[in-house]
């Protein structure tokens, strides 16, 4: 439910919708996550919805609208059969997945809010599903060198480098994240020394 002054205002308008959108979005992966299909597609159909009423209220919101509605292209053109059902049965647009990979691209060059959750998002799309194991270093890295405490980026850099073949650079981009992963205090710190080391002795063991 809108408030009144996003009723009254168009750009508070656009912006509550974009909100509202990228937020189903990440309810809708959390249920997918779960196993819940009818859930998650559910909510991909409204986020999609809210999305593009952002952008007919403010096109300038179109960027960072593109990372949910990118993602969404992109995934539901991929999906297994059963969720195509899924998408049949709830009437949701058809979808594809080249122009997803396309609006992932716009977003994380040009959005202002979620750059960086593109960047990373295409780096995972590229890098898990489509074999473009360059393209992924270069987004993630990017992300690593500029959080150097956020283990994640440089560990996903370093499997993305040790499937490119570089396997000097995975090791460096491991050690990077072990180092961070040794300064963290939340509850995955341990997971995550556990995931580097292990890489560690993986990639140090290829090598020697």
């Amino acid at each position: 439910e809108w408030s009144d002054e996003m009723r009254l205002n168009p750009a508070s308008a656009a912006a509550g919708a974009l909100y509202a959108g990228l937020a189903r979005g990440a309810r809708a992966r959390l249920y997918a996550l779960r196993e819940q299909s009818l859930k998650s597609a559910s909510d991909a159909k409204q986020m999609r919805a809210d999305l593009l009423e952002a952008i007919a209220k403010d096109p300038q919101l179109a960027p960072d609208a593109d990372l949910g509605l990118g993602t969404y292209n992109y995934y539901a053109d991929v999906l297994s059969p059963i969720l195509k059902l899924f998408r049949l049965v709830l009437g949701i647009p058809g979808v594809n997945r080249q122009k997803g990979l396309e609006q992932l691209r716009t977003a994380s060059e040009q959005a202002v809010l979620w750059k960086e959750e593109a960047q990373y998002e295409l780096a995972r799309i590229y890098g898990v599903r489509e074999g473009r194991h360059s393209e992924a270093l270069s987004l993630v890295q990017e992300l690593a060198e500029r959080h150097p405490g956020n283990p994640l980026y440089a560990l996903f850099a370093g499997f993305q480098a040790e499937a490119g073949g570089k396997g000097s650079a995975a090791i460096e981009y491991c050690q990077k994240a072990a180092e961070a992963a040794a300064k963290m205090e939340s509850d995955c710190r341990e997971r995550l020394l556990e995931a580097t080391q292990g890489a560690l002795e993986r990639l140090r063991g290829s090598n020697a």
